[in-house]
């Protein structure tokens, strides 16, 4: 699937994801901080959806690959380098500080009052817009070994609070630095929020000061610029590579095992005991061998390159087919003759289910030997494509993987 869209904004970058049911979304290989190009365009090509049911694409823009610097602190005074305006304390007090800043020359410091069992350091009440997902961070720095948190509050246009966006609790050791964060989506109803940049429980004793220092809060996203769906149809099974799709092949498939689950308990016979104990586990991934068909001498030949580049790969079935898929690894491979002069070989493949690679494995449809094959001088590669994005747009070979 190739996924093209033009979107009316002025991002450089965008996020790509799938969905089947419009409730979880997978973020598309390749589609975690796409490039903008000119125009507006964005596209990525999405080698893993579901066939034959309604796949469902949404793209959010963004100006940062990180994906979260779309716009401006919502919080005027992140590096509290002038003075304490935005920031207020509850259960405490917040100065100033000049001593020991993460940044800059000042920090923010809370100060406990002593009888208050959760004491906070948090921003005034800011917009937020209902949908968007928003992340708070920040460095904290205490006196004292403990433990603290940070979170989102979100309220309505009263101010009166919604839910909250709870962040990890984290065990800091004394005068160190730490960093914090937390992602938050700004619920139903919400137009403000509070961040809470810092966060001590048990009546810290005044003594237990904290600091805080480049506390931002920032929109990560909203509603999609675009969304739209298709039922794309792949007409047979496929046999893919998850790095190097330039290697995908349509195949035939002749015949496949039984499944098999091996296990992985283990009985032990006990001195003096008729019953032997167990020791038990969850059972192995699937295995199953595949008997996949070629017809010519040439099509066997581009089989066995695509095979000799031991990547993990995907077994693409179509909705309603038996034939078993999923991510595998294939084992030693057995390329066998229908006749004593045919053409036609049948290639076993002994596949191992395994977890899907991670999202940064990211395929690419052209290798560093594609490039060297193809242009015999820089100058010629620089006079056929004027960007790098064009260059991207080679394919490669399945012989441009094989080292002689």
């Amino acid at each position: 699937m190739r996924v093209s869209v033009q979107i009316p904004s002025s991002a450089a970058y965008a996020l790509v994801e799938r969905s089947t049911d419009q409730l979880r979304w997978t973020t598309v290989r390749g589609g975690s901080a796409v490039p903008v190009t000119a125009g507006g365009w964005v596209s990525v090509s999405d080698y893993e959806f579901a066939p034959d049911v309604a796949n469902y694409y949404r793209v959010r823009a963004f100006i940062s690959p990180l994906g979260w610097e779309i716009g401006p602190a919502k919080n005027a005074n992140p590096y509290i380098e002038t003075d304490t305006s935005g920031w207020t304390g509850n259960g405490g007090t917040v100065a100033q500080s000049t001593t020991t800043p993460h940044e800059g020359a000042a920090s923010l410091l809370l100060t406990p009052d002593g009888v208050t069992a959760a004491v906070q350091a948090r921003t005034v009440n800011l917009p937020v817009t209902a949908g968007n997902f928003y992340i708070a961070s920040d460095w904290l720095r205490s006196t004292v070994a403990r433990t603290a948190g940070i979170s989102i509050i979100w309220r309505d246009a009263g101010g009166a609070i919604l839910s909250q966006t709870l962040g990890s609790t984290v065990s800091m050791s004394a005068g160190a630095w730490t960093y914090f964060e937390v992602t938050g989506e700004a619920p139903v109803g919400a137009t403000q929020a509070t961040f809470v940049a810092a966060s001590m429980s048990g009546t810290p004793p005044t003594t237990n000061t904290m600091r805080v220092d480049e506390a931002y809060f920032v929109v990560i996203g909203g509603s999609p610029v675009f969304s739209g769906s298709i039922t794309p149809a792949i007409g047979g099974v496929w046999l893919k590579s998850v790095s190097r799709p330039f290697l995908n092949r349509k195949v035939t498939v002749l015949d496949y095992s039984d499944v098999e689950r091996p296990s992985r308990a283990g009985v032990f016979d006990v001195i003096g005991r008729s019953f032997p104990v167990a020791v038990n586990d969850v059972r192995g991934s699937r295995r199953w061998t595949l008997e996949v068909l070629t017809e010519t001498l040439g099509d066997a030949r581009e089989l066995d390159l695509v095979l000799a580049s031991g990547d993990p790969m995907l077994v693409h079935v179509p909705a309603g087919v038996g034939v078993p898929g999923g991510y595998v690894v294939i084992g030693d491979t057995t390329q066998r003759r229908t006749g004593r002069r045919s053409t036609r070989r049948v290639f076993e493949l002994p596949c191992t289910e395994i977890a899907a690679p991670g999202p940064d494995v990211v395929g690419a449809t052209v290798t560093c030997q594609t490039v060297l094959t193809t242009y015999p001088t820089c100058a010629a590669v620089l006079a056929a494509h004027d960007t790098c994005l064009s260059l991207m747009e080679l394919i490669g070979d399945p012989t441009d993987v094989i080292v002689p």
